[in-house]
């Protein structure tokens, strides 16, 4: 026991295993006495899973709806147009025809790396990376309490699951050791970010944490802000999207007032974490890549194009229902397809634009970037 097999008893092994399960094949299914669950493809679970990861109560359609097949083509012949953009990107980056169009499932991971500037950043993280991740094995409490928030918000995705590797990573201690032990909603990001599948594979813990510690300390996202004591972002957003229905939904703005629909009581999920478990999951993916993209005034027109595309329904509610439809119906059903929201966010970002009201007027206060050195 515990002798190292030679390279001829390695060879002879793999040439066995590989006979073995040709010899199943030869003799099918029928003639097979026990079948593994995951080598079946009657197993229920490959059924009742989404592309995303996440797992329904029934099987899924064996055929596609008609928007579904139209979009899946599209998708395949932006394929080949993408590729060909990201060897150079330097061209094409934040050109307008890129814009929050962004490219197919298939090559998020390539332009995830892009747009964070891996090659600069990637180094420092891993360093830190492994140092946390030895650290926070100490801590079971914290990974307990982080796991729970994550089964809260992606208890159906088996992507979102593994946020417990992302909490071995130290969570998002990067600028503020503090912040991961106050914001266990910030554990629903790094499940997002881990259950984004490439190529049928989810990203890494280590490139979730790596994307998670751009996110929190660049100036285009700065996400330190909305999560360090008092939540000074927090605020400063959720005032500038009372400043936002005011110019451009007075009537809207008039009607929340009535009924004391304050700001805070539904841009939580909003601003802390770009509209997850507010909006359909696959409108999430792509408002976070548009997120990704430009920074901070996604955060400002999404939240104005919401409101703007629903106010018809919204003025005809009292504040419960108002409540119930903008935090539980429109995750099921947003009444609009994604390339229609995606549009509409467009065109609410040069509104925003041209008014001036992309983010919250004057420069951001220096605590709300992280204030300790990195690692």
């Amino acid at each position: 026991a515990g002798r190292e097999l030679t390279e001829a008893e390695l060879l002879e092994r793999a040439a066995e295993e590989r006979a073995a399960i040709v010899a199943r094949y030869d003799r099918g299914r029928e003639n097979v006495a026990e079948i593994d669950p995951w080598e079946d493809p009657k197993f229920e679970l490959y059924h009742v899973t989404d592309k995303y990861g996440f797992i329904h109560n029934s099987r899924l359609p064996d055929k596609y709806t008609g928007h579904e097949a139209k979009v899946r083509d599209q998708e395949n012949v932006r394929l080949n147009k993408w590729r060909k953009m990201l060897e150079a990107w330097d061209k094409y980056y934040l050109n307008d025809k890129v814009g929050l169009a962004f490219g197919p499932d298939r090559l998020c991971r390539l332009e995830l790396n892009f747009l964070f500037s891996r090659q600069q950043a990637l180094f420092h993280v891993l360093a830190a990376y492994s140092v946390y991740n030895t650290v926070s094995l100490l801590l079971p409490r914290k990974e307990r309490r982080l796991l729970a928030s994550s089964n809260r918000t992606r208890s159906t995705n088996r992507g979102g699951r593994a946020v417990l590797e992302c909490a071995r990573c130290g969570k998002c201690q990067v600028g503020d050791s503090t912040v991961g032990t106050r914001t266990a909603g910030l554990a629903a990001c790094e499940a997002t970010l881990l259950g984004r599948r490439v190529s049928g594979r989810r990203l890494s813990a280590q490139d979730a944490f790596w994307a998670i510690s751009v996110l929190m300390t660049d100036e285009r996202h700065a996400m330190h802000g909305f999560f360090i004591q008092g939540f000074p972002k927090l605020r400063r957003f959720q005032e500038h999207h009372d400043r936002v229905l005011g110019r451009l939904l007075p009537k809207l703005k008039r009607h929340l007032d009535r009924y004391e629909m304050h700001t805070s009581l539904y841009t939580l999920k909003w601003f802390f974490q770009c509209f997850l478990d507010r909006v359909p999951f696959t409108l999430t993916l792509r408002l976070w890549d548009a997120y990704v993209l430009d920074g901070e005034p996604v955060l400002t027109a999404m939240s104005y194009t919401l409101l703007r595309l629903h106010r018809k329904t919204l003025l005809r509610q009292g504040m419960e229902e108002m409540i119930e439809f903008l935090q539980a119906r429109l995750e099921q059903d947003f009444g609009f397809h994604d390339d229609a929201a995606m549009e509409a966010l467009q065109g609410a970002m040069e509104e925003l634009r041209r008014q001036g009201l992309q983010v919250p007027p004057g420069r951001p206060p220096p605590d709300e970037l992280p204030q300790r050195p990195f690692g």
